[in-house]
This record gives C-alpha cells, sequence and structure tokens, in this order.
C-alpha cells in the first residue's frame, strides 16, 4: 500500500496541493503505512483503539496495548519521523 501511494496517488496529490498532505490514519495497529508516510515527509495522525495484546518477547509474555505500542514506535522512530507522525 505504501508503495502504491508513493507511486500513483502521491505524486497527484503534491501537484495539485503544493504542500505536504495531512493526514489521519484510523486503525494504525503498530504503525507501518502512517510511519511510512511520514518518513516520506506527510504530516500523520496516527490512531487506534488501545486493543490489548499479547506476544511473545524472548522466552517471555508481554501485554500491552496498540495504543500504546504504537506510541513507543512513534517514539522510536522519531529521529527519521522528526515532527511528522504523532
Amino acid at each position: 500500500m505504501l508503495h502504491h501511494m508513493q507511486q500513483s496517488v502521491l505524486p497527484e496529490l503534491h501537484e495539485t496541493k503544493k504542500r505536504p498532505l495531512r493526514v489521519l490514519e484510523l486503525g494504525s495497529g503498530t504503525w507501518v503505512l502512517g510511519m511510512g508516510l511520514a518518513a516520506l515527509g506527510e504530516q500523520v495522525l496516527l490512531t487506534d483503539p488501545a486493543a490489548h495484546v499479547r506476544f511473545a518477547v524472548g522466552e517471555d509474555d508481554a501485554r500491552c496495548d496498540t495504543l500504546a505500542w504504537l506510541g513507543a514506535n512513534v517514539e522510536e522512530n522519531s529521529a527519521a519521523l522528526s515532527d511528522r507522525a504523532q
């Protein structure tokens, strides 16, 4: 989806708007599309309903909610995203 947006959708929108897009991503999950768009220069607000998840990390189980995980991913990638992802 990110590749399609970069190749087919964004160039036409940039030609029309003449500025970075403001994107609201509903249900961002862990981040892939929204932060990819932010890395390409768009202003992105990522959202998620904070669903509780359980996953294995090494030998331990970890619990967290998707909104906290999303926030941690934005923070972890802040050098590449600047202030374009929130």
